[in-house]
């Protein structure tokens, strides 16, 4: 079993559920943090959910951040761990495109 470890994905979105990472890896993936910027002068707001391969929508039992306030030029950091079976994804939005996203991680082959 080899772990690759890299950034998993980046998005910087307004729209509810844009994919952040999913994981197309057959072994599975781990998501170890995200990050959550601020560009703006305004404080913004943002939600991520992980929602798996049978999920046809992102729904509220998916949501592990909803409406979480980043403050004007400012970053959330996020410690997660959270494991991934191929298909399974993480998606993200913000109030405008102020708002950025970096996912970091390890992919397991």
């Amino acid at each position: 079993m080899a772990l690759t470890y890299k950034v998993l994905g980046t998005a910087s979105t307004v729209t509810g559920g844009t994919a952040l990472y999913t994981n197309a890896t057959s072994g599975g993936a781990v998501v170890s943090s995200i990050i959550v910027s601020n560009s703006s002068s305004a404080s913004k707001t943002f939600a991520v959910h992980v929602v798996p391969t049978s999920a046809t929508a992102v729904a509220n039992q998916y949501c592990i951040a909803s409406g979480t306030t980043v403050p004007a030029n400012d970053s959330i950091i996020m410690t997660l761990g959270i494991a991934l079976a191929s298909g399974n994804s993480i998606k993200v939005s913000g109030s405008t495109t102020d708002v950025g996203f970096i996912a970091f991680g390890a992919e397991i082959s």
